[in-house]
């Protein structure tokens, strides 16, 4: 899963739109998925929904969930299956998180010696992320972290919660972030969480 918006994350600053971008190819919507990007009314959005509305003059008629990724703004429009709309080409480069600076992290592309910062709590000295960029004219939309990753505990809350049949606690880890363990994780303990819904999955 691409990370785009979380309370986790800082914005990201994205360069100024110019009208060119790379098209990939024109296709019917019918085939297009969500979290392609597409050009409508001459600018680049992401697909982030589509729903079934209908039908408009005999043909079906799609309502469609659109976010320009500049801008963070989200649109809603109506198209028709057999309308055809064109694609734009997202790239996917990994990165390697190298050091901290001020309150981003600084990471490389390992081949062609790139740096980026970006701003993750989540993010670990030398782990590895996907980064999509859509290119030439905006640069980073999203990135991924590995969907398993393991962090410190750094303290555990004593205020008991119930899930699932077994005594969860708050516990903060080393970047920060409250998740929720079983009463016999430490502090000073490691576990593994998912980075996507930072749901504890194991403790090291």
């Amino acid at each position: 899963m691409f990370l785009q918006a979380r309370s986790l994350f800082s914005r990201l600053d994205f360069p100024r739109l110019s009208s060119k971008f790379a098209r990939f190819y024109k296709t019917e919507f019918n085939s297009i998925k969500v979290g392609q990007a597409i050009e409508y009314d001459g600018k680049p959005y992401i697909l982030i929904g589509r729903h079934h509305g209908g039908t408009g003059r005999g043909q079906a008629v799609i309502k469609v969930d659109l976010k320009d990724p500049v801008s963070g703004k989200k649109t809603n429009i109506r198209l028709k299956g057999n309308d055809t709309i064109e694609v734009l080409q997202l790239t996917q480069r990994k990165f390697q998180f190298l050091y901290k600076e001020k309150d981003s992290a600084v990471l490389m592309n390992m081949s062609t010696f790139e740096e980026i910062s970006l701003s993750d709590s989540l993010l670990e000295e030398g782990m590895e992320i996907t980064v999509q960029y859509l290119e030439p004219d905006i640069g980073v939309l999203s990135w991924r972290l590995p969907q398993r990753c393991v962090y410190k505990v750094e303290s555990v809350s004593q205020k008991a919660l119930k899930a699932k049949g077994t005594t969860f606690y708050p516990a903060r880890i080393e970047s920060g972030i409250e998740i929720q363990v079983p009463d016999y994780v430490k502090p000073g303990e490691k576990v593994t969480i998912d980075t996507d819904t930072l749901e504890y999955i194991s403790r090291q």
